[in-house]
């Protein structure tokens, strides 16, 4: 998927999952994402990798990559603690409202995590061309939203953007658990969703490469216990015009200053 942006005076396109795609307007950059090859000539090259999981196998072969505590803890928040799944914002849906609630739901979020904050510029570009999915997991008793997952969806994978709850903002050990497993049966619950629309691939939005952070380790953890296979990805851009290749080095010189 190809998303027309404007940023600084520069005309940048977008280019998500498909390494092989070229956009029909004239552009200044090119900025490749997550995709499976580098090409020899390209700027700011990234390696990256994820966790793909292949929708393509029945729903058994899924539930059977689980890893026990997952499958436990899903089973039990979808029979036995009073939740429900909704799709939140579906694709193609382009109501202002939902996002605007959705980007305050993960802001305060963020906030108790010391993490950055979101805005409409953020998630516009995605909302507009109908490929955003936003699914929430929700608490029938008191009909709090616990949480939520944002997902790009776009040439046959849906890709994670951000997973956010509020179990940070809470001091009850009940409460905090019951968000944790409500958390792991939305995943389990949006790996069925994207496989009953014919999505190919769910990607759980990135892994750690590193050994140190113990927190991206920990989610690396939290990741592989829905199985999946560990893929190496690439990130990139190509300068189309001079203002585009003068804007690439300034942003180079800038970094390595740094």
């Amino acid at each position: 998927m190809i998303y027309q942006k404007k940023k600084a005076g520069l005309r940048i396109a977008d280019i998500w999952f498909n390494d092989g795609e070229e956009p029909s307007f004239a552009c200044d950059i090119r900025r490749y994402h997550y995709v499976r090859s580098l090409p020899s000539r390209c700027a700011s090259p990234e390696r990256l990798y994820t966790i793909l999981i292949d929708l393509s196998r029945d729903e058994d072969a899924l539930l059977s990559e689980l890893d026990k505590t997952t499958k436990y803890q899903a089973k039990r928040a979808k029979e036995r603690d009073d939740v429900r799944t909704e799709t939140f914002i579906s694709l193609g849906d382009k109501s202002r409202e939902k996002l605007d609630q959705y980007i305050d739901f993960f802001n305060e979020f963020a906030k108790s995590k010391d993490r950055g904050l979101i805005d409409l510029a953020d998630l516009e570009s995605f909302h507009e061309a109908g490929t955003l999915c936003v699914r929430s997991v929700i608490d029938n008793k008191s009909g709090t939203t616990l949480s939520m997952h944002c997902n790009v969806v776009s040439d046959g994978k849906a890709r994670l953007h951000q997973s956010s709850s509020h179990v940070r903002g809470s001091d009850d050990a009940d409460f905090r658990s019951l968000v944790g497993r409500a958390n792991r049966f939305l995943h389990w619950d949006d790996i069925l969703y994207f496989k009953g629309l014919g999505i190919s691939f769910y990607d759980f939005g990135g892994w750690y490469g590193g050994t140190e952070d113990q927190e991206k380790l920990a989610i690396n953890k939290f990741k592989e216990a829905f199985g999946g296979t560990k893929t190496e990805e690439f990130s990139y851009l190509v300068p189309c015009t001079f203002a585009g290749k003068a804007s690439i080095f300034m942003r180079n010189l800038i970094r390595g200053r740094k």
